[in-house]
C-alpha cells in the first residue's frame, strides 16, 4: 500500500516529537519543506527545522547529538526514499508563555506525568504565564 506524503510527514512530526520526549525536550514550530527532485536517481531532500525546550537547561549540542544519533537513523530507516536535513534551534523555557502550542505539550505532558497534581499545576503555570504575559505586553 503506498503511504501519502501528509500521512508520511504527520508520522515524521510523531516520531521526532517522540524521541525528544523520551529525553526530556518538547518539541514547537516544526517547518518541514520537501525539495523537489532534479535527477530521477537521486533522493528526495527533506529539511525539517524545529525549536526545542527542557526544564533543565538545553545545550545545542544535546539537541543536535539527539537529532543526528537518534532521529536521523530512525527517520532514515522507514523513509529509505528521502534524504533529511535538520535545523534544530535550542529555545529559553521563559518563552513557554509566549508560544500556545509549547504551553500545551507542556502542560500535557506534566498532566499526564502526575494527574494527581493537576489543579497545583495548573495554578502555578497559569500564574507564571500570566506574570510573563503582562510583562511582555507592558513592554510592547
Amino acid at each position: 500500500m503506498k503511504r501519502t506524503w501528509y500521512f508520511e510527514e504527520a508520522l515524521i512530526k510523531k516520531i521526532i516529537k517522540g524521541v525528544n520526549r523520551k529525553f526530556n525536550y518538547y518539541v514547537s514550530d516544526m517547518v518541514i519543506h520537501v525539495f523537489p527532485k532534479t535527477k530521477s536517481n537521486e533522493p528526495i531532500l527533506i529539511h525539517i527545522k524545529y525549536l526545542v525546550w527542557s526544564e533543565e537547561n538545553v545545550s545545542s549540542k544535546n539537541a543536535h547529538y539527539i537529532t543526528s544519533q537518534v532521529i536521523l537513523p530512525i527517520l532514515a530507516y522507514v523513509f529509505k526514499e528521502y534524504e533529511f536535513k535538520f535545523d534544530v534551534k535550542v529555545i529559553n523555557k521563559k518563552m513557554i508563555s509566549r508560544n500556545a502550542e509549547i504551553f500545551g505539550d507542556y502542560m500535557g505532558d506534566k498532566l499526564m506525568a502526575e494527574p494527581h497534581r493537576d489543579k497545583q499545576i495548573i495554578g502555578r503555570e497559569f500564574k507564571i504565564a500570566t506574570e510573563e504575559i503582562k510583562r511582555y505586553n507592558n513592554k510592547s
